[in-house]
């Protein structure tokens, strides 16, 4: 879902105001339909005439912030065809994500279920171990219609699969009876399985989830040579909780200052090092809070920006 502007507090229509100082009453500028993705709607503190360099996506309910260069000269990546095997759970997959975590409303996950679903070592295959991730989604949405989530796998030191779920609009489920239905699907011989098979945690913010995510896909990235398919994925309709998007439109002289800005905050609350993305004709990728982010840009370059 988008949102107008106006609604999160960027202005909007003649009062957008503008950089230079002698224009009074500047208009938004809107973007050309090719370079505009559909169904996402603009708000730019640009002059009157001018078209903005960057576009500044922002979950305004998330906790995701995202530049994009409208017109680049740098050379398009190549590549693209069919996938090839997976041997590994790279940094771009981890990347990813981590993003979807952090375009869903902060509001999800309030609250929502943090589930570890494990076997007993050298068990099963990864092949099989996906049949029965598969088999546990169905019984969740004939138990719980509408719910939706992501699934990360994870390879223990011995090769054995197990799997973590962030299952959202299911505020809670009886542990007995998910280790039950656990338990009837992997079929295990071992004597403690349907007892320490499944475990369940209360997730009650955004952030928690992506503590829980991130402690778990830091781990050794590594797969067995017999891995099968991918290390993580969603289930339902996950859309249904994403964060109302809000896309602003800033030149290149804006974009420097906000982009200085946001990485102070991103230092200020990470003891993590980071590596700033100084070329500007690519994107860049700040893992902040949407409404704060707005607050920041319409501070910066608002009707009454600092030093007016």
């Amino acid at each position: 879902m988008l949102t107008a502007p106006s609604a999160l507090g960027a202005p909007q229509g003649d009062s957008t105001p503008g950089c230079s100082q002698d224009v009074s009453t500047p208009s938004p500028v809107a973007l050309d339909a090719a370079s505009r993705p559909v169904g996402l709607s603009y708000v730019t503190y640009l002059t009157a005439g001018e078209q903005p360099d960057h576009v500044l996506m922002v979950a305004a309910e998330g906790r995701g912030v995202k530049s994009h260069p409208i017109l680049s000269t740098k050379r398009p990546r190549t590549g693209g065809g069919a996938r090839s095997t997976i041997s590994q759970f790279s940094p771009q997959s981890r990347m990813r994500l981590l993003w979807r975590l952090a375009g869903l409303r902060a509001g999800s996950f309030a609250p929502a279920l943090f589930i570890t679903l494990t076997y007993p070592a050298g068990e099963v295959s990864p092949r099989e171990s996906k049949r029965h991730l598969d088999n546990f989604i169905k019984r969740l949405h004939r138990r719980f219609p509408g719910c939706a989530g992501l699934w990360k796998l994870e390879y223990q030191k011995n090769g054995t699969a197990h799997y973590h779920l962030i299952l959202l609009g299911v505020p809670f489920w009886n542990l007995l009876d998910m280790k039950k239905v656990w338990a009837d699907i992997v079929k295990s011989d071992h004597p403690h399985h349907q007892s320490q098979g499944a475990h369940v945690d209360l997730v009650v913010s955004q952030r928690q989830a992506a503590h829980y995510m991130g402690k778990y896909i830091g781990k050794d990235a590594r797969v067995p040579e017999d891995h099968y398919g991918r290390v993580w994925g969603t289930f339902g309709e996950v859309d249904r909780f994403e964060s109302q998007r809000v896309a602003i439109g800033l030149d290149r002289n804006q974009m420097i200052i906000l982009r200085r800005v946001f990485d102070a905050i991103r230092k200020s609350k990470s003891k993590r090092p980071f590596k700033r993305a100084w070329d500007l004709r690519i994107s860049q990728r700040w893992f902040l809070e949407g409404a704060g982010a707005l607050a920041v840009v319409d501070r910066l370059f608002g009707p009454d920006p600092p030093g007016s």
